[in-house]
This record gives structure tokens, C-alpha cells and sequence, in this order.
């Protein structure tokens, strides 16, 4: 039996241990079922949990420790392949003691993953922590994920004691793994009357603790018969990235048997960029987005693609093969069907995009796949493909899911097996010293290498085409990202227009400082972004028909009412002419905020 797990559990302080039991002999085949069975049993789990960190900001540059702490609140919910991840936390800043609240949000509905906070948003990229499993955050609370499964599959794992100790039933497991210049060693105390959770586990690296971890207060789940932990301490005794312990407390824990849909829906939030790496498009959400957009995209065709990224191909791949006839490609399985062989009658030229397994698809480079898409459409009439190649130890499933949610419009092959390398026998054969590599094959089936400057990709495909067809491809490629010479003063007739003639409920609503005397502007505004990646704001205002709010003399009160949706800036100018500026959204038509001017800036 293959003892590999699907997740991983904790690090750990050492324990004196009782007398040894006779009750139950086990095998570490039985131990690693026994295990594995509870983690399946959280494939469906609502999470609540609060954590601390203790960390050195400086421990990255080598400098003198600057020691910072913070909290953080979580609230995950996983469901087989769907997870949600709210991190309330905080960030350290670099060479003082204090930290600022961070908020950030990561998830897989199914379909597309998604990765934001209240600044910049991104669909289908993976980020921070969105690789998961469901369930894993549980096990990754403890400590981390890897080092459990890669144990348990070791032939150096055994069962060193089973007995009681500190009044439980436990089973203690080791195991080592790695070379003599890095050896590692694990060894994991399981309650076999509690879920068999890790009540300790400690991680050896070099002969020295390397991270110790363990679990208080086990309690049970709530209308089932397992138990989790509601406390979990970890120490790193050599700081992975600067954290020297944390501390998790898990308010709350839920296996329910089904979530909805809606438990993993995330909208991006006002206020954010948004990068949208299915279609290599971004933009900013501004409330008139969703109203803009159509008539921005059929008028003004806003906002554009970006090509950019193709000038980041390289071939990775040794001098030799360049000139000499291209290898057939050998799949194992072909994704979006087979495009046949090089002597094809339309074909005059083929990109081969070779890569890694298809986590690596999706992050980092899902915009190198989405323009490698758009390309394929532009080579197209003139009888040029992109052909995807990845490593053979590539899951059928996985690349399945990459190309439906990164829009894949061209086939992708997962490389043969090749006995004692993982990337494959296409990828040996084409000389790869790297998984990130792209080629051309010419239309007599002969490989051109990808260089710097002017031996990049687009220069390579023009040199094996026409003249004719070199001409068309250049102008088919040159398309400027940013907003055009008057295309801002459109959008913004466009744009008031529209706000003219939609009416809202909306109000905004606030307080003069008794030592204050003034006058309250509200200014309409649609922020965007400069191109189709961020960068630079395109900040159009309404001044004209500008309101004016005198606040009320005896209280001070101010508010103006019936707005519609948007972004506003309020200007409070005193009697000496000093201003006062602040930007409120209002989200709907009904919204409502408050801002007050309490002194004087």
C-alpha cells in the first residue's frame, strides 16, 4: 500500500513518555489509513479562528532582528475542490515595530480562482495560500503541508512507542528523509482516541529542532464524532521567513455535509484593480464600471489587450537544435485535440510553449498562456498555431482544468514518460534546460531557436514567413494598451451623460467642527485605469452643475441626498480658504456614508 497523503499536520515539543502498551500493535500502513481517514473526514469544514505572530521583519536582509508582533482573524470554508480564505491580519513594516491591518481574500469557486485585497484583485491566479487543498489550512495551521506526506512514504518510517502518556492513548511515529548534507527527521505524536490527531510533532533539520509544534484543548466537532484543536502552538526554531512562533485559537469548526455555491462566490470590491488573466485584461472598479464598459468596449474597444509578455519568451534549450528537423511531439494525452504532424498541408509555422505541470499553468505565468491565446488568433489566416507541451508528471485533470479556466484556445500535449526524468521525451528531445521554453518550427519542420532583442519570438516568426505576411503580422500586433489623444474626453461626455440620467437614493452625510466655518462640495468622479494593466488613473471629474452644502449654523450638520451610485470627492473649504479633501463611494443607488470635518489640515 502507498502510504501518501493528501495532506500534511504539525511540529513539536518533546515528551517524556508512560509506560508502554501491549493493547494494540501498529503497522505504519495502519497508521497512515487511520490518519488519512480523518483528514478526508474535512473535506467539508467551516473554519473560524483567531491567530498571533511573532516575527523578525529584518530577518530577509541579514540585518540586527527588529522583533514585531501582530493578530489576525481567519474565516475559511473548503468543500472538496472549492475553498474560501478571509485573512483579517496584519503586515510588518520593515525596520519598526508597528503593523497596519491588511485584509486579504483568496478562493476557488469551481471554476476560477481568485486572489485580492482591498487594493488589487486577480481572477484566475493562483496567489498566497490559494494552492491549498481544502481542508489543508487545518493541517497548515499546525504547522505546514509537505512534510506528514512525505514521511509517512519514506522506507525509514516506523512506529517508535505506543502506550499511554499524559493520560492518552497515543502512537509516536518516525521517519527521515533527504541527503547526508540535509537530512531531515520528523517525529509526530498521534492521539489514537481523538481523531488521531498530532497532539506533538517536532521537524529535525541538520541534527538541530527546526520548527515544534502541539495542540491543547482538543474538543469535539459539533454533530460529529470527530475532535480538532482549539489551540495550536508553533515555534520555529530556525525562522522560516522571519516568524519565530504563532499561535492559532480556533473559535469554531463546522463538517457540514454540503455548502452552496454562494459560499465561495467573492466579487472583486470597490475600490480595487482588477486583473482578469483569462482574457489579459484589467481595469478599475469604480462603481460606473459595470454601466461604462459595454459602450467603452464597442466604441472606443477599452480596454485593449497587451502583447507585452511575448517579449519574454525565451528557448531555454541547447544551441544544437537549432536548424535541425523538429522531433515529432509524443503525447501521453493531448488537451484540446491533436494537431497532427509538421508536414500538415495549411501549416506554415508552429509556436511550441513548453512548461511545467499544470499548478504551474495557472501561476506564475497564466498571462504568458493568454497571449500566447490571442497570438494563436492573430497567426491564424496565416497558417501559423501555438502547441502547449507540459512536463509528464502533469495531471490529465489538472491541465483539463487550467485550460477551461485560463481559456485555452490552442492544444496542449502532456509529454510521454521518460524513465528517470519527469519532463518527458519531448522535452529531452527538443534539449530543454528549462520547463519555460518556447520554439519555432518552420514550415519545412525546422526548430528556430528564441533569443534576446532581436531574435525574440515575433522577430523569429516573422523571419519564417513572407514578407507579405510579416507586414500584416506586425500591424496586427501593434496595438497600443493605453487610452488614445481624446478618447478620455469621450468617455467622460459619455459618463455624465449617463449620470445625469440616472436618479438614486443615495446620501452622504456628516459633521462641521464647532471651531470650523465653511462650505461642503461634493465633486462626481470615474477612476480608471491607463491601460489594460495597472499602472497609472485616468481621474475624470464633474464640475459642472457642482452642489454646495451649507452645514446647518446651530449643529453643523450637512448632507446631500438623492445620489445616485459612485465615487465622490468632498471639498471643505474654510473662511481662510484652507481645503480639505476625501474620496466616498457609494455602491448602489440606496447607499449611504458618512464623512466628518473635525479640525482644521
Amino acid at each position: 500500500m502507498k502510504r501518501m497523503l493528501t495532506c500534511m499536520l504539525l511540529a513539536v515539543p518533546v515528551t517524556v513518555f508512560a509506560q508502554e502498551s501491549e493493547s494494540k500493535r501498529w503497522t505504519v500502513d495502519e497508521l497512515a489509513e487511520k490518519v488519512q481517514a480523518t483528514i478526508q473526514r474535512f473535506d467539508t469544514v467551516r473554519l473560524e479562528a483567531e491567530y498571533t505572530q511573532r516575527r523578525d521583519s529584518n530577518a530577509l536582509t541579514g540585518k540586527e532582528p527588529v522583533i514585531v508582533e501582530g493578530s489576525g482573524e481567519l474565516l475559511y470554508r473548503g468543500d472538496k475542490d472549492r475553498w474560501y480564505l478571509r485573512d483579517d491580519g496584519f503586515t510588518f513594516r520593515q525596520g519598526k515595530s508597528e503593523t497596519f491591518p491588511r485584509l486579504t481574500i483568496t478562493g476557488y469557486d469551481g471554476s476560477i480562482h481568485y486572489s485580492g485585497d482591498a487594493r488589487s484583485f486577480k481572477l484566475a491566479e493562483e496567489g498566497f495560500r490559494t494552492s491549498a487543498r481544502p481542508k489543508q489550512l487545518i493541517w497548515e495551521t499546525m504547522l505546514t503541508y509537505d512534510y506528514l506526506s512525505r514521511a509517512f512514504d519514506r522506507e525509514t518510517a516506523r512506529i517508535a512507542f505506543v502506550g499511554r502518556d499524559d493520560g492518552r492513548e497515543v502512537v509516536k511515529f518516525e521517519s527521515s528523509w533527504g541527503s547526508e548534507s540535509e537530512p531531515w527527521r520528523l517525529t509526530v505524536s498521534f492521539d489514537t482516541s481523538h481523531s488521531f490527531l498530532p497532539i506533538i510533532q517536532k521537524l529535525w533539520y541538520r541534527g538541530e529542532p527546526y520548527a515544534t509544534s502541539q495542540i491543547e484543548q482538543l474538543k469535539p466537532v459539533p454533530d460529529s464524532s470527530q475532535w480538532y484543536p482549539q489551540v495550536v502552538r508553533t515555534v520555529f526554531h530556525r525562522p522560516a521567513l522571519g516568524i519565530i512562533n504563532e499561535q492559532y485559537h480556533i473559535r469554531d469548526l463546522r463538517l457540514p455535509d454540503a455548502m452552496s455555491d454562494a459560499d465561495f462566490k467573492y466579487e472583486p470590491p470597490l475600490g480595487a484593480d482588477v486583473i482578469d488573466r483569462r482574457s489579459n485584461l484589467a481595469w478599475h472598479m469604480d462603481p460606473w464600471w459595470d454601466a461604462m464598459m459595454p459602450w467603452m468596449g464597442s466604441s472606443l474597444g477599452w480596454p485593449r489587450h497587451s502583447f507585452q509578455s511575448l517579449g519574454e519568451f525565451r528557448s531555454y534549450a541547447d544551441e544544437a537544435i537549432n536548424g535541425r528537423d523538429a522531433t515529432p511531439i509524443r503525447a501521453e494525452h493531448w488537451v484540446g485535440g491533436n494537431p497532427g504532424g509538421w508536414d500538415r498541408k495549411h501549416r506554415k509555422f508552429s509556436v511550441l510553449y513548453f512548461c511545467g505541470d499544470a499548478s504551474r499553468l495557472i501561476d506564475p505565468n497564466p498571462r504568458w498562456t493568454t497571449e500566447l491565446g490571442l497570438l494563436a488568433d492573430r497567426i491564424e489566416p496565416i497558417g501559423g498555431e501555438v502547441i502547449g507541451v507540459a512536463t509528464a508528471d502533469t495531471e490529465l485533470t489538472s491541465l483539463e482544468r487550467s485550460a477551461r479556466e485560463l481559456m485555452i484556445r490552442f492544444p496542449f500535449a502532456i509529454d510521454e514518460k521518460s524513465d528517470g526524468d519527469y519532463r518527458g521525451l519531448t522535452h529531452i528531445a527538443y534539449g530543454l534546460h528549462h520547463y519555460y521554453s518556447v520554439m519555432v518550427v518552420d514550415v519545412e519542420g525546422k526548430v528556430h531557436l528564441v533569443g534576446d532583442g532581436e531574435q525574440g519570438l515575433v522577430p523569429t516568426i516573422r523571419k519564417v514567413i513572407s514578407k507579405e505576411d510579416s507586414e500584416w503580422l506586425a500591424d496586427q500586433l501593434s496595438i497600443d494598451p493605453h487610452l488614445q489623444d481624446g478618447e478620455a474626453d469621450q468617455i467622460k461626455a459619455k459618463w455624465i451623460e449617463m449620470r445625469e440620467s440616472v436618479h438614486g437614493r443615495g446620501r452622504i452625510s456628516g459633521r462641521i467642527g464647532p471651531d470650523l466655518d465653511g462650505q461642503v462640495e461634493l465633486v462626481p468622479q470615474f477612476r480608471m485605469l491607463l491601460a489594460s494593466n495597472p499602472g497609472g488613473y485616468l481621474v475624470l471629474r464633474h464640475d459642472g452643475g457642482r452642489r454646495v452644502a451649507v452645514p446647518d449654523e446651530a449643529t453643523g450638520d450637512y448632507s446631500f441626498d438623492n445620489l445616485p451610485r459612485g465615487r465622490y470627492e468632498l471639498r471643505f473649504t474654510d473662511g481662510d480658504g484652507g481645503k480639505q479633501l476625501t474620496t466616498v463611494l457609494l455602491g448602489a443607488d440606496d447607499d449611504t456614508a458618512s464623512h466628518s470635518f473635525l479640525r482644521h489640515d
